[in-house]
């Protein structure tokens, strides 16, 4: 399934961008990203918060569920640093869609995410869905917005 959402993506990138050199970069560009992420991942499970929140625009936004937003990238490495605090904490995210912007330098990524944390009959463990926007800045894609939120109940405590 996430090769036909990629397949789609890339086919409507060459398709608004106007031709195969276009939809060439587009490729390149979703690419990029899927690295990033899957860097992403290993950096949360390294608990190493620097280079999250160097991976962060200047100003790049984080607005995690259930915490205040932060902004800037001193900000965003305190709140990953709130999130990731209990030891036994996990994360995973997968990508679903990447859309790259017909002048290259924005894209967004949308997908899906299981957190955990504690063992056992304390263990807590959380599903739902994410939109990060990208710029390339610099020749390099950071992240300029990352929201996500719990497809749990409202109120409850996740599961």
């Amino acid at each position: 399934m996430r090769t036909m959402m990629m397949v789609m993506t890339l086919m409507a990138a060459f398709a608004a961008a106007g031709g195969p050199a276009a939809a060439q970069d587009a490729r390149a560009d979703v690419e990029a990203i899927l690295e990033l992420n899957r860097k992403w991942v290993e950096a949360v499970a390294a608990r190493d918060f620097e280079w999250i929140a160097n991976l962060y625009a200047p100003q790049g936004h984080l607005m995690p569920p259930g915490m205040a937003g932060a902004q800037g990238r001193e900000a965003v490495g305190a709140g990953w640093r709130s999130m990731l605090a209990a030891p036994d904490y996990t994360l995973t995210f997968r990508t679903k869609q990447i859309h790259v912007a017909k002048s290259g330098d924005y894209a967004y990524d949308i997908g899906t995410y299981q957190s955990a944390t504690g063992t056992g009959d304390a263990k807590t463990e959380d599903r739902g869905k994410y939109v990060v926007v990208w710029a390339k800045i610099d020749g390099g894609w950071h992240v300029v917005a990352d929201i996500f939120n719990s497809d749990g109940p409202l109120g409850a405590a996740p599961k």
